[in-house]
């Protein structure tokens, strides 16, 4: 029989926030790894160059920008002195230091909600280097 893991009752969001952060950026290294040993399978020669693997890697490079960024983002907010609100010039800063304009909309209160159809990545060069 397992004993369940014991919580405390409270605890610092900012810790939280900090291990959130770090296994987003876990994900997006083995996202990147992914990334990199599909890519090397292509340009070997040992898979078919077509569109529709194009495609997968540009979705497998979007997930792991979008994951760095969240990350990122996570690691910043945890490191305000007050998590119950996001000053505007805070947001802007953040703003800079993501890589995608999708996740930098998540800074702001009139971005439109992200839905199924926003989630796909967007069409382009994939990030091999």
């Amino acid at each position: 029989m397992t004993a369940s893991p014991s919580f405390p009752a409270d605890q610092p969001l900012q810790g939280v926030l900090q291990r959130l952060s770090a296994h987003l950026d876990h994900l997006a290294a083995m996202a990147h790894e992914v990334e990199h040993a599909i890519a090397d399978e292509i340009a070997a020669g040992g898979e078919t160059k077509t569109s529709g693997n194009v495609e997968r890697l540009q979705n497998l490079d979007f997930l792991r920008q979008y994951t760095e960024d969240l990350a990122l983002l996570t690691l910043y907010l945890s490191q305000l002195e007050r998590v119950d609100v996001l000053p505007g010039q805070q947001a802007i800063k953040l703003s800079h230091r993501v890589r995608l304009e999708r996740t930098r909309a998540l800074l702001f209160p009139d971005a439109t909600p992200a839905s199924a159809q926003d989630a796909s990545p967007p069409m382009g060069d994939v990030d091999l280097f």
